[in-house]
């Protein structure tokens, strides 16, 4: 087996777990108030680290997360399948790790269009579909080539860009 295929597959495997344990120790858990409104956990611990986070925060941080989950699922779909067949092309190695890192800021770009088109602006996070959201993210980084494309096609729908330039980049 080459080293660096041994590597990659590795560096996969520790980066999915890791990604998993983060989601889980971040993921709100809700406190009894005494007005029954829903309210989450500020402090989590991370890794043994105490950290406290808004419910904002808390939000934009799972839906990278789970940005990055998405890209994940679909970058070692693709890789084991090429390695599988021997196909594996080394050439590809900065696709596999940079896919995740498209599908984190993606994931958060989705959650701005979706969060600030969508919902009425006074919603705060504790209010929010938390898996629904997380759905979303995951998605936009397991299918980012096509959730660029639907981006594209908000922003031209939006915004109606008329570009006549000659030898414009596309």
């Amino acid at each position: 087996m080459n080293l660096k295929v041994f590597f990659l597959g590795a560096g996969s495997m520790i980066c999915g777990i890791l990604v998993a344990i983060l989601i889980f120790q971040l993921w709100p858990s809700q406190l009894e108030t005494e007005t029954q409104k829903t309210k989450w956990e500020q402090k989590s611990k991370v890794f043994g680290k105490d950290f406290e986070l808004n419910d904002e925060q808390r939000v934009i941080v799972l839906v990278i997360l789970s940005g990055f989950l998405g890209s994940y699922v679909h970058v070692t779909s693709s890789f084991a399948n090429f390695v599988g067949d021997k196909k594996f092309e080394g050439s590809w190695t900065w696709w596999y790790l940079l896919r995740p890192f498209i599908g984190m800021g993606l994931s958060l770009i989705f959650y701005f269009v979706f969060r600030g088109g969508l919902f009425v602006s006074d919603s705060v996070a504790t209010n929010l579909n938390i898996y629904g959201i997380m759905t979303l993210a995951a998605l936009s980084g397991l299918f980012s080539d096509r959730a660029t494309l639907k981006l594209e096609e908000i922003f031209e729908s939006l915004f109606k860009p008329k570009d006549d330039r000659q030898g414009k980049l596309k």
